[in-house]
């Protein structure tokens, strides 16, 4: 038993406030990123017709961190960033879609123009949380998934 204490809350089972008769103490943990869309460990094929435009969504959970940096989130086709891709394939800019608490929802959506035969490959959403700089502990975390299989319907 803590002399003093008033109270005790859990926020989503991630944060515990302690509330004493002379302060407030907050501790908070964190959490790894999740990348929630698409499903975990499960392909997408995705059947398409040649010349018709597509887009893409990955959603990502990041946990609270204790920092005020932007999640990194990205595609990759096989091991190129699709950033550094020329022409149709494009990225869209990462939406917040939810943020609570430090705790962030994000959207990364990847376009493509017109869909070539050129584009059958394998496509990779990444999600890690910012290097910690100043910290003894480098810690980086990382989830990854095949997202998609373009198939062309002649």
């Amino acid at each position: 038993m803590i002399d003093g204490l008033t109270g005790l809350w859990s926020g989503k089972g991630r944060e515990y406030k302690l509330e004493k008769t002379w302060g407030t103490y907050t501790l908070q943990t964190t959490q790894p990123p999740k990348v929630l869309f698409p499903p975990a460990r499960q392909d997408t094929a995705i059947e398409i017709t040649p010349g018709m435009p597509l887009s893409l969504d990955c959603k990502a959970f990041f946990g609270y961190s204790g920092e005020n940096r932007e999640p990194i989130i990205y595609w990759m086709k096989g091991e190129k960033f699709v950033e550094e891709l020329a022409g149709h394939i494009k990225e869209s800019e990462v939406r917040i879609l939810r943020e609570h608490l430090g705790e962030k929802e994000v959207q990364l959506s990847l376009t493509f123009d017109a869909v070539e035969e050129a584009d059958l490959a394998n496509y990779t959403c990444y999600a890690r949380e910012p290097h910690r700089e100043g910290q003894r502990e480098c810690y980086t975390a990382e989830e990854r998934w095949i997202t998609l299989c373009l198939f062309l319907i002649f």
